[in-house]
């Protein structure tokens, strides 16, 4: 519901569908995590006012028709959204510039006769805020309805949730849609006590398998402006450059781990969530914490990409930053006696992503010395940047138009060439040499037969 409040593409039907709250007949959408606004909610309806008549509330959003707010901005609207693309952009955009809790105005947008209004996200939980909700008796369990297990669960089930919020600004992610750009950190007593009830699990071994968040290095981040922030409309704060107010210092992140693995009952304490590797440059004491005691043997990364170009339309930064990432990470853990690598992340079918970038990202990969197991095909997400861009081939913010990879068997073919070393992948690589000219690379990327 967060990601379809407005009029938004729709991948599977490959059309601009309604608002939710226009197909649900819903009296009000609550979006983001919500938990400030439910609990409003509720006092109010258990005070006697009714639901339609809740309009004022920030990280909500409803139908109606003569109430639209004063001062809301108007979008164009789904007919015209759904009608031209140049519309659709320009209504993604505005609605992006004002996705901010400090200086957001109301959004409306009409469909038909009747108009969509969506307020200005909920402000982010405070630290006591954040302690006082991960103090609640969670079971930490599967729902029951569940009834076969769950791998996933095997690694959450000892895992702690350090912060919320991601400021990287990535185009292809959902996170802020959800838990927004600023960072909400918990204290280091909460997690400590968590921690601690963890230790006297039945079940737990010794090992905390994760303590992160959406980005494991952004615990305890923020701007350190606060005039600054509150008219800032950068969707990210480290792309194309980190933003001269962002607060990088590594202290507050670095005191809490020691904390956290120096209780006696534990013995391992991993952080499985990603890294933002641009980051870590930044974050020296950091860096060497990370790597002297906190990975399981693999390092969560996420390049996405190794072409300068695809990476400029992702809002990732440069390949030059991960290739510097990976010598610092490689040259540490060699001087530490440590067999450890790092698993990347790569984006296989994204806009601006031709055949021949494709082949550029293979060859990157393998000059470094990577194994790709699992590849993200893109898959346009209602809400994100890279959806706006794929549904209308042209970046809303600058008006350039993007290459858009359709096609299934291209789409297809871009994922087996991320995957070059597979056997089974041989005639589609080869095929793909031949149709981008390349041919003279099939020593490099078509895998040989092995005999046994």
């Amino acid at each position: 519901a967060s990601l379809r409040r407005l009029a938004h593409y729709d991948y599977w039907d490959d059309a601009v569908r309604r608002s939710i709250l226009v197909d649900s007949k819903a009296d009000l959408l609550v979006f983001g995590m919500a938990e400030t606004a439910l609990i409003s909610i509720a006092r109010r309806l258990s005070a006697g006012e009714k639901i339609g008549e809740i309009r004022d509330l920030p990280g909500t959003a409803w139908v109606g028709r003569d109430d639209v707010p004063e001062g809301a901005v108007s979008l164009p609207s789904y007919e015209e959204a759904a009608a031209d693309r140049d519309a659709y952009g320009r209504a993604f955009k505005m609605a992006a510039d004002e996705n901010s809790p400090i200086f957001g105005r109301p959004l409306s947008q009409q469909h038909g006769d009747r108009t969509v209004v969506v307020m200005p996200p909920a402000p982010p939980l405070t630290e006591a805020q954040l302690d006082r909700l991960y103090d609640l008796p969670f079971t930490r369990l599967p729902h029951p309805s569940y009834i076969e297990s769950i791998p996933a669960h095997e690694q959450i089930h000892f895992s702690v949730t350090s912060h919320r919020g991601c400021f990287g600004g990535c185009a292809f992610c959902a996170i802020t849609a959800h838990q927004g750009k600023a960072i909400s950190s918990r204290s280091a007593a909460s997690l400590l006590a968590e921690v601690d009830r963890l230790t006297r699990h039945p079940e737990f071994a010794g090992t905390v398998t994760d303590v992160g968040g959406p980005t494991a290095n952004m615990y305890g981040l923020g701007c350190g402006d606060q005039k600054a922030q509150g008219r800032c409309r950068r969707t990210s704060c480290l792309y194309p450059a980190p933003c001269a107010h962002l607060v990088t210092d590594d202290r507050r992140m670095v005191a809490m781990l020691r904390e956290l693995r120096s209780h006696p009952k534990v013995l391992h304490l991993f952080v499985a969530s990603g890294i933002r590797h641009d980051l870590l440059e930044r974050q020296p004491e950091y860096f060497n914490e990370l790597v002297a005691h906190h990975v399981g043997g693999l390092l969560k990364a996420a390049p996405e990409s190794g072409s300068e170009k695809v990476t400029r339309v992702m809002r990732k930064p440069s390949p030059a930053v991960f290739e510097d990432f990976l010598r610092a990470f490689r040259d540490r853990s060699r001087r530490l006696g440590k067999r450890q690598a790092v698993v990347p992340y790569f984006i296989s079918g994204h806009p601006g992503t031709t055949l021949s970038d494709m082949v550029d990202v293979a060859l990157f990969i393998k000059r470094h010395n990577l194994r790709v197991e699992q590849v993200q095909e893109f898959t346009p997400t209602p809400g994100t940047l890279s959806t706006c861009i794929y549904y209308t081939g042209r970046d809303p913010y600058t008006g350039e138009e993007v290459y858009v990879p359709r096609s299934l068997s291209e789409r297809r073919m871009q994922k087996s060439v991320l995957l070059w070393h597979l056997p089974e992948n041989r005639a589609a690589v080869s095929e793909a040499l031949r149709i981008t000219g390349r041919e003279k690379e099939r020593g490099q990327l078509v895998a040989r037969r092995t005999s046994v």
